[in-house]
């Protein structure tokens, strides 16, 4: 099972890899097939096919105590031979690919080689001589419609429906020639009476054949299932029903022939074949066929059926041979044990061959001026289908012969280019073009990015958007270790965002003039984390009182730009007094500070009053001492700190 695995999938490569003939050769009995196998395909619109085919060859040694022995009368002697041979040329032409015909006559030729004794001894029959018999049996004409379906997929799978019908013109047996050695004009009864029972003329035949055909990559698939309406036979010799005493011994019986008309009957025909093209010059052939004739009971027992495995060698110049052995299918058919075919055909077209089109080609390259870099552009020319450039920038166009204009063009940031090229028949033309970049006004931005509270330089991602709020190129990236950036850009009004991880976004705006440069420097505020303190140094609020003085408001503005820039943040303000005063009344002093802070917020700047909680600490939380003004100073302040970030 493990080798199977692995063998099949090689197999069906190699089969589906393989390329199958150009052509599709005869079979044996005309038209498109195998052997005796028709295929439901023909041979192709305007293809004619000629060839001697059906060349049967078959031999059966006859001793003493087989039924028609004639031989030596009291040792048996060497063997007679009975040798059997039939031969058809063909002639089979498709005008369209849906129906094809054939026509051919059948030879058929039998020796009757005996063995010849001298001396006391002679043969039963008398006739210590050879006799041959060579008849032109029939002529066929056979019609054909198939039709083929479309091709799918990479394994190239497809079929063909159709069906046949034919006629076998039966020949008198007068059409003959005779070799006696002289002896005898008129061998039929000898023949007949030496076991050639098939010496039967008939009247015309018809038959008809359903046909199948399936295709998978070079194997195809035949199935054939027909019938023969036997023509009436014809007067001539038959086996008499009783034996009589030979002429040399007459204790021995024989058969005789005598005057009369034989069996001709009525047919099934069947046939299944397989074809694997294993390249294309060699086809592998195996097909099973019989007939079951109507007093037959059995389509395998007492009727002729066999199993031919063969071999098709054909050429590119359409000349083909087959060749193959019939074998006996069981040892109750009635076909010979064996029977050797051969044929060949040639197979051509009969339709004139369209003359070549005159055509030339323009072929070349596109790269950027001035440098080895490829570009692809646009390769168009007045009236053709647009030029297809292949990934390393080449291309190649086929046209008939005259004067074209091709041009390439490369987007808004490249000079198109056209040239003329006058084409002659058979003619390659290499045109290569090199676009040149076009010179557009520009100026330059530039300036350092640092932190705001360390003053270190730092990586941030810039954005530029026009007027129109749509990004300008693509963003670019401060150095990591000197924060500075540069960018070039068309002259206009932008506004630029420096974006980090951790930082608030900073929005300046940048006038940008042609050939001038531009320096916007960005101190970015890191965004505040849960616990962290800001202190709003420099509020003043009036004596022993709760009321901002005016010069502190700038102050609480930068505070809300901060829960602005962050606006899911929420904050505790805290209030701070010095230790001047009780602690109680420095208590409620902190705490009434706080509380007009968050009102100024939310009233001035509009801050939700959910993000803002009031907290008065009194002097319980100096950060300098409270000995000194500087001390008092610093103690007396409000403090955000984050409480929430979500």
């Amino acid at each position: 099972m493990r080798y199977t695995r692995v063998l099949m999938p090689a197999i069906m490569a190699v089969l589906l890899a393989a390329p199958a003939p150009a052509y599709q050769p005869p079979a044996f009995d005309g038209g498109c097939g195998l052997f005796k196998v028709s295929s439901a395909r023909t041979l192709g619109k305007g293809m004619l096919a000629v060839g001697f085919l059906h060349s049967d060859y078959s031999t059966v040694k006859m001793t003493k105590g087989d039924p028609f022995f004639q031989g030596d009368t009291i040792t048996g002697g060497a063997p007679d031979k009975h040798h059997r041979g039939q031969s058809r040329l063909m002639i089979s032409f498709a005008p369209i690919d849906y129906f094809e015909f054939a026509l051919g006559p059948r030879m058929y030729a039998v020796y009757d080689q005996h063995a010849n004794v001298t001396g006391q001894y002679g043969r039963y029959d008398s006739t210590n001589y050879d006799l041959a018999w060579f008849w032109m049996r029939d002529i066929q004409l056979k019609v054909k419609g198939s039709y083929p379906s479309p091709t799918w997929g990479r394994a190239k799978f497809s079929f063909a429906a159709g069906g046949e019908v034919f006629v076998n013109i039966g020949m008198p047996s007068e059409l003959s020639y005779t070799y006696t050695e002289g002896k005898a004009d008129k061998p039929e009864s000898s023949l007949v009476a030496h076991g050639f029972t098939e010496l039967v003329p008939f009247n015309t035949d018809f038959g008809a054949k359903l046909l199948g055909t399936l295709t998978l990559g070079p194997a195809q698939l035949h199935g054939n299932l027909g019938y023969l309406m036997a023509g009436n036979p014809k007067p001539g010799w038959v086996l008499s029903d009783t034996l009589a005493p030979s002429p040399s011994d007459s204790s021995y019986l024989m058969f005789q022939a005598a005057k009369g008309t034989g069996i001709h009957e009525n047919q099934i025909l069947w046939g299944a074949g397989l074809e694997v093209a294993a390249g294309p010059f060699v086809t592998f052939l195996l097909e099973a066929s019989g007939e079951k004739p109507k007093s037959s009971g059995s389509f395998f027992q007492g009727s002729p059926n066999r199993i031919t495995p063969g071999i098709r060698f054909n050429t590119p110049a359409g000349f083909t041979i087959d060749g193959g052995c019939e074998i006996k299918m069981h040892g109750k058919s009635s076909s010979p044990d064996w029977n050797a075919l051969f044929g060949f055909s040639v197979t051509s077209s009969v339709l004139s061959k369209p003359k070549p089109i005159p055509q030339a080609i323009i072929a070349g390259k596109v790269n950027i001026a001035g440098t080895d870099s490829i570009l692809t552009a646009a390769l168009t020319i007045a009236g053709q289908p647009p030029i297809v450039q292949k990934p390393d920038g080449s291309f190649s166009v086929t046209l008939p012969p005259g004067t074209y204009r091709m041009r390439a063009a490369a987007g808004d940031s490249f000079l198109w280019q056209e040239k003329a090229a006058t084409l002659a028949d058979g003619q390659t033309l290499i045109m290569d073009f090199a676009l040149r970049r076009k010179d557009f006004p520009k100026g330059t931005v530039t300036g350092k990015v640092t932190d705001s509270k360390t003053g270190n330089a730092m990586g941030a991602t810039l954005a530029f958007y026009g007027p129109d709020k749509a990004m300008a190129g693509t963003p670019v990236a401060s150095d990591m270790l000197t924060g500075i950036y540069t960018v070039s850009l068309p002259p206009n009004i932008y506004t630029v965002q420096a974006l980090a991880d951790g930082y608030n976004t900073e929005t300046a705006p940048v006038p940008v003039n042609d050939k001038q440069t531009f320096i916007q420097n960005f101190s970015m505020r890191a965004i505040p984390k849960k616990g962290e303190k800001v202190v709003l140094k420099g509020i003043k609020f009036r004596t022993a009182r709760a009321d901002i003085m005016t010069p502190s408001y700038p102050i609480l503005d930068e505070g809300a730009k901060l829960l602005k820039d962050n606006p899911t943040i929420k904050v505790e303000i805290g209030g701070h007094t010095d230790s001047r005063g009780s602690a109680a009344r420095n208590q409620i002093l902190s705490e009434g500070r706080a509380n007009t802070v968050r009102s100024y917020l939310i009233s001035n700047h509009g801050i939700s009053p959910e993000r803002l909680t009031v907290k008065g600490y009194g002097e319980d939380v100096p950060i300098e001492s409270n000995r000194t003004t500087a001390g008092r100073a610093a103690n007396r302040r409000i403090e955000f700190t984050v409480i929430s970030q979500n």
